[in-house]
């Protein structure tokens, strides 16, 4: 995804940056057992090759084809 884009993407409802990840880098970001378990899941069920993550709010963005899709209907809640 290009960098430009990724430095100017922020999550709608608080501004907060959102951070990229995927299957490898998901273990690098520091996040508790329990929402690093639910982002593996999500990439091993291949629903997307990376998730825009929200960590403030634990809500993620999946990227598809390398368009965010920023849209409530795409939200992955990740306390749930």
């Amino acid at each position: 995804m290009d960098d430009q884009l990724l430095k100017i993407l922020r999550c709608p409802s608080s501004g907060n940056k959102l951070i990229p990840i995927d299957a490898d880098s998901v273990k690098n970001v520091d996040l508790d057992k329990g929402l690093s378990s639910k982002a593996m899941a999500y990439f091993n069920k291949g629903q997307s090759k990376v998730i825009l993550l929200n960590i403030d709010s634990k809500i993620a963005y999946p990227v598809i084809d390398s368009i965010p899709m920023i849209d409530t209907a795409h939200l992955i809640d990740m306390n749930d």
